[in-house]
């Protein structure tokens, strides 16, 4: 139990330091670069906290498990938006602009819906990773494209002096390898622990493992939160979830075909756009609009509390 308890400890002092280092250095990086703060959160900071789920994808495609891609993509965007917006906006509240609504968010919601018909057949075939990697690189490009639009704000940064390229681009790589390395201890403590207690293997997939690859997120997002970087978390989120439905779930199927369960399709499926959908009625609800208050992140996280609740008691029926 000790051995598992400073293995925990380590994860967690680990994954704040470098989570700390990981904001400044792409916020840094927006300022050397003139492209805003969103962008980086879209690009760099969404996508590279996405790489645990492509590691894992990637790595149960050449094991012959392909389609555990399937739930490894539904998870996590089940805890973006459940685990990470709820906790984060708990913390502090989330203003989302009209402009990153309309344009991100909703780009967003295309490659949910692209994702949604390609797994309804409930068969993925390589033909469905070329049109899943294609759509990524096009929603990729768009929000690229009008998100620098809004590069004036940039500007006004850039009296202070501009940090240097190299060392901005150093902290990045640095805070993401250490992240990873903190989720990792992280997770094996945890699981030594639960094992301790006599948890079984499927509840500490479902949960430890399940929240674990989504560290990274939750860990940038609270970071750039307290840094009052929102822009940061909202497209770390939107660029997540999008990598996540695309990439995650293309880049098994280039490797091996493979088939998709009918509950993947009739129950986390649905998870995922009640959630989302509960998501965008918070939004648009309260004095505040397109705001995440802390009783909005209450919501969202009590939903995805349920949702592992409710996986483990069916879990314990079958």
């Amino acid at each position: 139990m000790l051995e598992a308890s400073i293995l925990i400890v380590v994860g967690l002092i680990l994954l704040t330091f470098s989570a700390d280092k990981f904001v400044d250095a792409a916020v840094d990086l927006s300022i050397c670069l003139r492209i805003p703060t969103l962008v980086v959160g879209l690009v760099v900071v969404g996508f590279a906290t996405s790489a645990p789920e492509l590691i894992v994808s990637i790595t149960a495609a050449f094991s012959g498990h392909p389609s555990l891609s399937i739930g490894n993509a539904l998870g996590s965007n089940i805890a973006n938006i459940g685990l990470v917006l709820g906790m984060t906006s708990i913390i502090v509240p989330l203003y989302l602009s009209k402009a990153t609504f309309e344009i991100e968010f909703r780009l967003m919601l295309v490659a949910l819906v692209i994702f949604t018909l390609v797994v309804s057949d409930l068969s993925i075939a390589r033909i469905d990773g070329i049109i899943l990697g294609l759509s990524l690189l096009i929603i990729l490009f768009l929000m690229i494209k009008f998100s620098s639009q809004n590069s004036l704000e940039i500007e006004g940064s850039l009296d202070g002096g501009s940090p240097g390229l190299g060392k901005s681009c150093f902290w990045l790589l640095i805070g993401f390898a250490i992240m990873l390395l903190g989720s990792d201890i992280l997770v094996r403590g945890s699981i030594s622990l639960a094992k301790l207690f006599g948890a079984s293997d499927l509840f500490i997939g479902l949960t430890i493992v399940a929240v674990g690859t989504s560290l990274p997120e939750l860990a940038a997002s609270i970071a750039a939160a307290l840094k009052k970087k929102a822009d940061i978390v909202i497209g770390n989120i939107i660029g997540s979830n999008t990598f996540n439905a695309l990439a995650v779930t293309a880049m098994p199927a280039l490797v091996e075909p493979f088939t998709v369960e009918v509950i993947a399709l009739s129950r986390d499926v649905a998870i995922m756009w009640l959630l989302t959908i509960i998501l965008i009625v918070i939004l648009f609800i309260g004095k505040n609009k397109l705001t995440i208050c802390k009783f909005g992140g209450c919501i969202l996280l009590a939903c995805f509390c349920f949702y592992q609740f409710f996986l483990f008691q069916m879990q314990n029926i079958t």
